[in-house]
């Protein structure tokens, strides 16, 4: 379903918030992929947040997904994706560079990728795994001790 620019898509799982209960009505009705795309001017931010179970987010420039056990939700046209891992032991996050200059930052719980016109974060996650594999100069910021394993690819300096 397109909305307009600027709108905030949340896609909580287990919540009863509004926009868990389009979630739910996806899956009620048998659906198991919802896909949002954003039309127009203005900031557009999609938030996830994590199930009982083991979820995958996956966040590139302008688009986003998270995959529970037997759903999933994914944004296109997006210019920031937040997303907060739920309570199962092997959620994932996968941050994807941009072709340009693009920072890494990461202490305790939180990693985020972001760059010119993007933002990527990732909170309570087990895994966080960045890829620098599109081109440009990507940087890492790390404060340590991490509560995540960080898997680096490609070049990150």
């Amino acid at each position: 379903r397109a909305r307009p620019k600027g709108e905030i898509v949340s896609a909580p799982v287990g919540d009863h918030s509004i926009a868990a209960q389009i979630g739910q009505r996806c899956r009620e009705l048998g659906f198991t992929r919802t896909r949002f795309c954003s039309v127009g001017e203005g900031l557009d931010i999609a938030r996830y947040t994590g199930s009982s179970g083991n979820d995958t987010f996956t966040a590139q420039v302008g688009a986003s997904s998270m995959v529970y056990a037997g759903f999933s939700i994914s944004v296109s046209r997006f210019d920031r994706h937040f997303a907060t891992g739920g309570a199962g032991t092997g959620d994932i996050a996968e941050l994807i560079d941009s072709t340009g200059l693009d920072n890494f930052v990461a202490s305790g719980n939180v990693g985020a990728l972001s760059g010119p016109g993007f933002l990527e974060q990732a909170t309570g996650f087990d895994i966080v795994r960045i890829r620098g594999i599109n081109g440009g100069s990507n940087f890492l910021g790390i404060t340590n001790p991490l509560a995540f394993t960080l898997q680096q690819f490609g070049t990150w300096i």
